[in-house]
């Protein structure tokens, strides 16, 4: 998935379904500092997104650590 989505990136990195893919696979990974940078730049190129404000929210709300709040 993570492999996938920036190869999709290196044709558009301003691709939101791809930022979110990545970061949604980053999140699976346990790496949640990537996954959540994923899904805010998936916000910033989408910001009205539904779905791209829910998993920034949740992201901040499930995370294990207070270093990503």
């Amino acid at each position: 998935t993570v492999e996938a989505a920036t190869r999709a990136l290196g044709l558009n990195p301003d691709l939101p379904a791809a930022l979110s893919l990545r970061g949604s696979g980053h999140y699976l990974a346990g790496d949640f500092a990537a996954a959540l940078a994923d899904h805010r730049a998936a916000l910033d190129a989408a910001p009205d997104s539904p779905a791209g404000l829910n998993h920034v929210a949740w992201l901040l709300a499930t995370a294990p650590g207070d270093d990503l709040r």
